[in-house]
């Protein structure tokens, strides 16, 4: 190794003259590398293991998204097929009652 650039000097000159405190210094961020080692894996793994679970969830909104449209085309299609059904047989009903009613009102006078 040789001697420092011209460049790199300043550098130099903010650390401490003392190989105790260069020592310390040293031993403190090689404590803080390992626990970003440790911490990384651990992270990566429960990353892992929630990306796991986003994708059974989204298959199953997809899956329940797919069974709502399948239900709600089938109450459209009831819907069509029984609407003007039940509307004649309100018709009916409102005609006859309305006879009836008329009737009544011939009764009375």
């Amino acid at each position: 190794m040789g001697q420092p650039s011209a460049e790199d000097t300043p550098e130099f000159e903010k650390l401490p003259n003392d190989i105790d405190v260069l020592d310390a210094i040293i031993a403190d961020l090689e404590a803080i590398m390992r626990v970003h080692a440790t911490t990384t894996g651990s992270v990566i793994k429960e990353f892992e293991d929630r990306e796991k679970v986003i994708e059974k969830l989204s298959l199953r909104v997809r899956e329940k998204e797919n069974e709502l449209n399948g239900m709600r085309e089938n109450v459209q299609r009831l819907k069509t097929d029984w609407a003007p059904r039940v509307e004649a047989l309100v018709a009916k009903i409102s005609e006859g009652f309305s006879a009836f009613m008329a009737s009544k009102r011939q009764i009375k006078t």
